[in-house]
């Protein structure tokens, strides 16, 4: 793309670009690089975003709950990134359970380390929420032996 700059101000501006179905690698780069938490929040979840900017968006430090979120749901991101979305809510649990949305998340990405999963089942969810969880790491983990 020759002018992405311009693509994003033709299509209603960072936040509208970042959730277009045609944004492309170039131009989810560039928002993911703006510094707007909600345009890089959009960005994680976008299917074109690189893997490498997944990676990147991956490493901020400070409470991002939407962002994680959306990198857990991407299913692009790869094992590393989502060890440390993992890892950080975790911290910012002080060990609790992550928030169930996020569980689920990672539970179903097909990228998420077999010892996460294994670590989700483990947290202390209601009954409801945790059996949900527990069938969705278990078809995560049937799906990899498949393969």
């Amino acid at each position: 793309m020759k002018y992405p700059r311009i693509w994003i101000a033709v299509h209603g501006g960072p936040l509208k670009a970042a959730r277009h179905p045609d944004a492309s690698s170039v131009v989810l780069a560039i928002l993911a690089r703006s510094g707007d938490y909600g345009v890089q929040a959009e960005v994680a979840l976008h299917l074109n975003t690189p893997v490498e900017i997944l990676g990147e968006l991956s490493e901020g430090t400070g409470y991002q709950a939407e962002l994680d979120l959306n990198l857990a749901g991407n299913p692009h991101t790869p094992a590393t990134g989502l060890r440390k979305v993992y890892g950080r809510r975790k911290r910012q649990g002080w060990g609790l359970t992550i928030p169930w949305e996020e569980a689920w998340a990672l539970a179903e990405n097909p990228n998420t380390p077999v010892d996460i999963l294994k670590a989700l089942v483990e947290d202390n969810y209601p009954e409801e929420v945790w059996e949900s969880l527990h069938k969705r790491v278990q078809e995560n983990i049937e799906r990899r032996g498949r393969r």
